[in-house]
């Protein structure tokens, strides 16, 4: 499958094997660059992305601090903006985690993860060029995606400014997801039936005019909603698409 042997003892996810596993990588951090090989179904996975799905923060967090003191710039660089690309990620759920360590720590809520990662210098939420690959999703879009209403309120509003996700960036082109191309966090809830998340989001796009006594009086910002004839990703051309969900 072309997993490594460290990779093998952190997958098993016991105590004794993570405990040997993170010895083995303080002693020799070189070996963090590995990831699945190709070819097989886990192509460019690292422990990162494993730590991150398994909910070991702790660990996650002592491993990027290792790659941020001991690993040369260019392999720090290109492991913590890696993407788990093999087959095994077409498959659901796992096509709308993200592909990155970054967007795996997000749909994972993993909070200090996001933070350390962030604070490497090396990834950001908002550049397009490193959305999935497969899906287009950036990781607030994988967020939405994975209907983490919680996550997204972390990213958008309280990360430190310089660190937060733009509510109105959009989706790129996924060779898996060609339908789900130049959509907003917004949009992408519509588009997948997701209503809990898109009365959320929409509550945050409402401003209070008044309030009288048990009264309350809101406008709402219909960016996203209805464009009046611009595009065609808004929530009123979505949810009147041909194979549109039910939802």
């Amino acid at each position: 499958v072309g997993a490594f042997a460290l990779h093998a003892l952190v997958v098993c996810n016991t105590p004794e094997s993570l405990a040997v596993s993170m010895d083995l990588y303080r002693q020799h951090p070189q070996w963090l660059t590995q990831v699945h090989a190709a070819p097989g179904p886990f192509v460019g996975e690292s422990v990162l992305h494993i730590l991150a799905v398994n909910r070991r923060e702790d660990l996650l967090i002592e491993l990027i601090d290792q790659i941020k003191q001991k690993l040369e710039t260019e392999d720090a660089k290109n492991l913590i903006l890696g993407h788990a690309q093999g087959i095994f990620f077409d498959g659901l759920p796992m096509r709308y985690f993200g592909a990155s360590p970054l967007a795996f720590a997000c749909c994972f809520d993993q909070r200090d993860a996001v933070i350390a990662l962030l604070s490497t210098g090396f990834c950001d939420l908002n550049q397009p060029e490193d959305g999935c690959k497969k899906t287009g999703l950036l990781p607030l879009h994988a967020v939405v995606a994975n209907s983490q209403e919680a996550m997204y309120e972390f990213l958008t509003y309280e990360l430190p400014p310089r660190y937060r996700a733009d509510p109105k960036s959009l989706t790129m082109f996924g060779s898996l997801t060609p339908d789900l191309a130049s959509l907003s966090p917004l949009q992408l809830a519509g588009s997948l039936g997701d209503r809990a998340l898109v009365r959320h989001i929409l509550r945050g796009q409402c401003e209070v005019m008044w309030v009288w006594g048990p009264v309350t009086q809101f406008a709402l910002s219909l960016e996203g909603i209805d464009a009046s004839g611009k595009g065609g990703g808004d929530i009123m051309e979505l949810i009147v698409r041909t194979g549109a969900s039910k939802r």
